[in-house]
């Protein structure tokens, strides 16, 4: 068990082989500027003690899987783009922070008790949880260039624009053209 995780009722789980290798070859497809210069510790637990059906839960750099990412419903590699999108997002710099929210439809009003508070704007985002601030947005978005960069491209021209210039033109799944 993760020494910071928040979740004390989840209950650990031993690691397959199989397990270990579906999520080597999933970083294996996943570009290298998402996974960042920082350390990720990935565990495996049973689920989720906040949401049923979730395939994977993050915080502070641990990412854990739940037996669902490992199921048919989930496509492993897109799983981990979305989590290590959030570590991405957590090291980004308070200005990119702001720009890039303000440019994808977020309005900060002010800032309440020392933490920064984000109104969404827009009404159109690739996953219904975007909405709920500009860090899933940030994650759904990243995600969505990846596996889905039309849909993004339709839904959020901003936020397509805005990653592919914080990334590069090389930001892809490996393998893909």
């Amino acid at each position: 068990m993760p020494k910071r995780w928040p979740h004390h009722k989840e209950k650990q789980k031993i690691w397959t082989d199989e397990e270990k290798e579906r999520v080597l070859e999933a970083l294996g497809e996943l570009p290298e500027a998402l996974l960042g210069k920082y350390p990720i510790d990935i565990y495996r637990m049973e689920k989720s003690a906040t949401s049923d059906g979730n395939p994977s839960t993050s915080a502070d750099g641990i990412i854990v899987l739940y037996d669902s990412a490992f199921d048919q419903s989930h496509n492993l590699a897109e799983v981990l783009a979305h989590k290590l999108a959030h570590e991405n997002y957590r090291h980004l710099s308070p200005e990119d922070i702001k720009s890039y929210a303000e440019e994808n439809g977020w309005n900060n009003p002010k800032d309440i008790g020392g933490s920064d508070i984000w109104i969404p704007t827009r009404t159109n985002y690739v996953e219904p949880d975007g909405r709920d601030s500009p860090w899933e947005d940030y994650a759904n978005n990243v995600e969505y260039i990846l596996f889905h960069p039309e849909k993004l491209r339709a839904k959020t021209p901003s936020a397509y624009d805005r990653i592919k210039h914080h990334f590069g033109d090389n930001f892809k799944i490996r393998g893909r053209k």
